[in-house]
């Protein structure tokens, strides 16, 4: 009977050892979250320093989600909050110093998908962090930069012009299919712009020479627009739209951002009688004897 008990006693602690014994070896096989994390992260900027752009991209998303997991069972961690918002924020970084890259290389469509993928990177990002200041930020100047080589793009490539529905200053609606089958030239001005000002008689008299060999002019004053608006300047335009014959409308910011976020004005865009850019004309060739060669090339197309 006692030898019996002895050999149960026995046996019981043979099988708690071989419990404890697996346990510790499973234990030993789970990976901490943590360092797995932080591995992969590590994997991202290498691959980020090598060039290797978008596999970054995903990889960081990826030590981004094992973070997150890691954060359920330790919540407090604010290594693990931190190398989240490093991972969300890089994720945006790279493609916008990408993008920068190819821009100067006057690689636009490749600038262009860059600019694109960190907008979204970004966007992305806020949802998770919302309110993060430098992610707002990188967000904006990701669109507005996206935007100015998306035309450049399109600029390069004579392809069609951006189309557009804007309110004349007596309040009918001027479409570009309106302007389908003439030479156009749109200028981009506000009337707080001295320059612009000074501008306009010498639209007057290019309208005067071509309007009947088949040229529009459309003046786009961006008075209603956030980043041109300044006190006042609304009743300056019409003051100044006075006496011209050639159409004047309210820009937005929609054809701000279609036609490339030009940073300053007067901006002169040329557009054929098919309807595809010709030229975004420099201040120093914005003259009438220049313009006027220019719009006869057109002309001749027509």
């Amino acid at each position: 009977m006692q030898k019996g008990f002895f050999r149960m006693i026995y046996i019981f602690l043979i099988f708690h050892l071989l419990f404890i014994s697996s346990t510790l070896r499973s234990d030993e096989k789970k990976t901490d979250p943590g360092k797995e994390a932080y591995k992969i992260l590590k994997e991202a900027d290498s691959l980020a320093r090598s060039g290797k752009i978008l596999e970054a991209v995903s990889t960081y998303l990826k030590a981004s989600d094992i973070y997150k997991k890691a954060l359920k069972d330790d919540p407090d961690n604010r290594i693990y909050k931190t190398n989240i918002k490093y991972c969300l924020g890089k994720r945006g970084y790279i493609q916008i110093k990408e993008a920068q890259r190819t821009m100067k290389e006057k690689k636009y469509d490749d600038s262009a998908k860059f600019f694109n993928g960190a907008s979204k990177a970004y966007e992305y990002a806020l949802k998770k962090l919302p309110g993060e200041r430098n992610f707002i930020q990188n967000l904006k100047y990701a669109k507005y930069h996206g935007a100015e080589v998306k035309f450049q793009s399109l600029l390069e490539k004579k392809a069609p012009a951006p189309e557009f529905e804007l309110q004349s200053f007596n309040g009918r609606k001027i479409t570009s299919e309106n302007l389908k089958d003439s030479v156009v030239l749109l200028e981009f001005w506000a009337g707080w712009c001295p320059s612009c000002k000074k501008s306009m008689p010498k639209l007057q008299n290019l309208r005067k020479k071509y309007f009947l060999k088949g040229l529009l002019i459309t003046a786009v004053a961006m008075d209603k627009v956030k980043t041109w608006r300044k006190y006042g300047s609304e009743k300056k335009a019409v003051e100044t739209a006075k006496n011209h014959n050639f159409s004047f409308v309210w820009g937005t910011e929609k054809i701000a951002n279609d036609y490339g976020n030009f940073n300053s004005i007067p901006t002169v865009i040329l557009i054929d009688h098919k309807g595809n850019l010709y030229k975004k004309v420099p201040y120093k060739e914005q003259d009438e004897k220049s313009l006027s060669t220019m719009i006869e090339i057109l002309l001749k197309r027509r």
